[in-house]
């Protein structure tokens, strides 16, 4: 199990190189700086995760890796999503080829993947950072009053309290785990 999340985060990973590739001229010509980086994230953040599940260190900033490297994994299925119907409209449209002596630009289609890709990327990001920053700790106490019929007095103005969606593990710990709880016992 430990070894199915590196290469599924590599296979689509290497959806996001590609895309980047054939849709920014900066990383089309700098291919192995691409790779590089891509890979450099995808190793850093295994060699953090590792770090901080044997000695308990380092993980503010597996967190920083963890983020990115989620960012390109979520956002790899809607990328080649978009290059497939990109490149499906292009086959049925196909554009009429450039001059030769006229400037390479980047053609629409390459406008339109490189925007929706840059687009989902710093979507997913955003979502990422904020829970992982913000959300953890935005703890909600909902009170909803209950009538029963028939219910005995000495149960009257009994609390139940029913706690839902805790993702502790990496990133929520047992001291941010006691702060939501203080809000259910202060309820």
């Amino acid at each position: 199990m430990h070894i199915v999340f590196p290469i599924l985060a590599a296979l689509l990973c290497s959806i996001v190189y590609l895309w980047a590739t054939s849709s920014i001229p900066w990383c089309g010509t700098h291919r192995r700086a691409t790779a590089g980086v891509l890979a450099g994230v995808l190793v850093t953040e295994m060699i953090l995760r590792r770090v901080d599940m044997k000695w308990h260190v380092g993980g503010g900033l597996q967190a920083v890796f963890e983020t990115i490297l989620m960012t390109f994994v979520l956002t790899a299925l809607p990328i080649g999503l978009v290059r497939v119907v990109s490149a499906l409209y292009a086959r049925l449209r196909p554009l009429p080829p450039a001059p030769k002596d006229a400037p390479e630009a980047m053609t629409r289609r390459q406008m339109v993947e490189a925007g929706t890709g840059i687009a989902l990327l710093g979507a997913t990001g955003s979502m990422l950072g904020w829970g992982m920053t913000r959300g953890r700790h935005a703890f909600e106490v909902d009170e909803l009053p209950v009538k029963i019929v028939g219910l005995p007095k000495a149960l009257d103005g009994y609390v139940i309290a029913q706690i839902s969606d805790i993702h502790t593990g990496e990133h929520v710990d047992e001291r941010q785990l006691d702060e939501g709880l203080d809000r259910v016992r202060e309820a």
